[in-house]
């Protein structure tokens, strides 16, 4: 007589934790938007084809003008409230396949592959711009805050994802100068 001897293992819970591992690697734990390490392989990415395609590509680079403040005086729940409130209204006026991604405390990035002109884009950056005239709601509490935005665009201010994202963070605080914020 021969026996066989068949084991079953259920890995479902293992295949669950592993899955939310990888979210907690590639994704803003407050936002749940993309982090620096999925923006940096996203952007390689689109440089990449933009190399072979000869489209161009932009980067933002976005900072809230006196968050602190907001900290400060509110409190950080009502920061980290603001922030996933920022998030939101960033990515509804983005087109779809902008990479909208949060660099780390009230910073955030968008890379906009394929524009087809200067126009086009500052369209997008003055509707972006003009959608923090509206107040944010926090608990309640209307709150009224600015960002200051840079950009850099592939190939004319970098070739690489480091060299694009440092040019576009060097235009905001040059924005953020202009603006005395």
């Amino acid at each position: 007589m021969i026996w066989e001897v068949v084991t079953f293992r259920d890995i479902t819970k293992r295949k669950q934790l592993e899955k939310e591992i990888t979210h907690l690697a590639y994704y803003d734990h407050l936002t749940d938007l993309p982090n620096r390490v999925l923006l940096d392989y996203f952007l390689n990415q689109e440089i990449e084809k933009a190399k072979l395609t000869g489209q161009k590509l932009a980067v933002l680079y976005l900072d809230l003008d006196r968050f602190k403040i907001i900290n400060d005086s509110l409190g950080h729940s009502y920061g980290d409230i603001l922030l996933k409130k920022v998030a939101d209204r960033i990515s509804q006026y983005m087109p779809d396949h902008a990479f909208v991604s949060r660099q780390g405390g009230d910073e955030f990035t968008v890379v906009l592959p394929g524009f087809d002109s200067l126009a086009e884009l500052m369209d997008l950056v003055d509707c972006l711009v003009d959608s923090f005239t509206d107040p944010f709601v926090l608990k309640g509490n209307e709150v009224h805050i600015k960002a200051s935005i840079g950009i850099s665009a592939f190939p004319e201010d970098g070739e690489t994802a480091e060299v694009l994202i440092k040019n576009a963070d060097a235009a905001m605080y040059k924005s953020k100068e202009k603006s005395g914020t």
